[in-house]
């Protein structure tokens, strides 16, 4: 299913659930409000594992299939529990989000009866690998892409004080993720604060990493940055989205002079919406993917394999469109070949920014210290390059960084 445009960048959401497992919307309700409120162009949904057989799966997936149209995209795929810490107190649960061009692929990693649990399958085995990267290595072996979700998630809140509805443990197995995996940003919950500089602290990490893997002559594809929804909320957008833009025209009794700088009917939707919506914020945490060809199934998973992501947050503030040169993610003909190597940003909000923005740039895992910037608040823009002059010959890892709302997977580039 494609609707004509020839590439470029597009904004959806990776990491949504539906009634198929424990959301409380459909998944054409949710994909409706996506497509019609917020002009998204794709969802990737990972119902849980757990709660499906290869039955259920088969309606979801021709559920997603039948929703998809010209101008949106639905990906149907699972978020998958392994318990990787076995005999501790707290049994950590890592969740592996998983997605394919093949959705009947993943299905077969499914019970044929729903009475069985998933969850027997990924268990610590003694003498074997660790059960999230046997994980991880069948679902390569079926052709899905795959990646870590919320791998900081863990609320001290819940864990071991009585509460009925915890431990809420769900930290990721990090000593066995590899250099060339996905890693999940901006997530959070109202008990639990941001992990961005821990998120950011393993991701130039595993760009380091990555990128001493090169010099030693072995090619794999780079890390890569996304930003997992994790959206489970029923449909209080679908009631406020209709009035979200109500025209100023529809208040006649103001005086024009007021109306053009006022609408107390909007005001209020917008301020229900932000404040007394579940979800709110978790619909505005959209993953970008740079596209070759024309939108579709196969174009945004090409995408994910090729790491062409960037990860941005949207709060009150979204980032409407945005324009990176050279594009983050591998090519068919290999890393842009420069003599010097330059990195050009370019983002656009959707209102004036309310605080200080600061801006960095990640070569091979490690700050450019001559890069930093800051940047006032009442940005509508922002634009930045950079022409690396200090860089050695040889392939180069660059991450860029908007704090609190944006980050690019590698932009490789071969300085010649």
């Amino acid at each position: 299913m494609t609707n004509g445009r020839a590439g470029g960048w597009i904004r959806g959401l990776i990491h949504l659930h539906s009634r198929y497992s424990d959301g409380k919307s459909t998944v054409r309700g949710l994909s409706e409000l996506a497509r019609d409120a917020y002009g998204y162009e794709y969802l990737i949904f990972t119902d849980h594992a757990e709660c499906m057989d290869r039955e259920s799966f088969a309606r979801y997936a021709e559920e997603c299939r039948d929703v998809s149209g010209p101008d949106l995209v639905v990906i149907p795929g699972l978020e998958i529990a392994t318990v990787w810490s076995g005999g501790s107190q707290d049994r950590s649960q890592a969740h592996t989000v998983a997605f394919s061009r093949d959705p009947w692929a993943l299905q077969r990693l499914l019970p044929l009866k729903p009475s069985r649990n998933i969850l027997s399958s990924w268990m610590p085995q003694p003498g074997a690998p660790p059960a999230t990267r046997r994980l991880r290595e069948r679902l390569a072996e079926i052709g899905s892409v795959s990646a870590a979700a919320h791998q900081f998630s863990y609320s001290k809140a819940s864990a071991g004080h009585g509460l009925t509805f915890g431990p809420f443990d769900y930290r990721y197995d990090l000593a066995n993720l590899r250099p060339d995996d996905g890693v999940d940003f901006y997530y959070g919950n109202l008990i639990e604060v941001d992990h961005e500089a821990e998120d950011m602290a393993l991701y130039s990490g595993m760009q380091a990493r990555w990128a001493a893997a090169q010099q030693g002559g072995e090619v794999t594809a780079p890390p890569w940055a996304y930003t997992g929804s994790d959206y489970h909320f029923s449909l209080w957008q679908s009631r406020v989205a209709k009035y979200r833009f109500v025209p100023r025209s529809g208040l006649p009794a103001l005086p024009v002079g007021i109306l053009s700088r006022w609408n107390p009917a909007r005001e209020l939707i917008e301020w229900a919406d932000r404040w007394l919506s579940p979800g709110h914020e978790q619909l505005r945490r959209v993953t970008w993917l740079g596209l070759d060809d024309d939108l579709s199934t196969e174009a945004v998973i090409e995408a994910l394999e090729r790491r062409r992501t960037c990860a941005t947050r949207g709060r009150t503030n979204t980032i409407n469109w945005l324009n990176i040169t050279p594009m983050p993610g591998t090519r068919e003909e290999g890393p842009v070949r420069a003599k010097t190597p330059e990195i050009s940003l370019y983002l656009q909000f959707e209102r004036p920014t309310t605080r200080p923005l600061f801006a960095a740039l990640f070569r091979d895992g490690v700050e450019i210290s001559g890069f930093s910037q800051t940047f006032g608040e009442g940005k509508t823009s922002l634009w930045l390059n950079w022409k690396d002059e200090e860089a050695a010959l040889g392939v180069h890892s660059y991450v860029a960084v908007v704090s609190g709302k944006l980050v690019t997977s590698p932009i490789l580039i071969d300085k010649t």
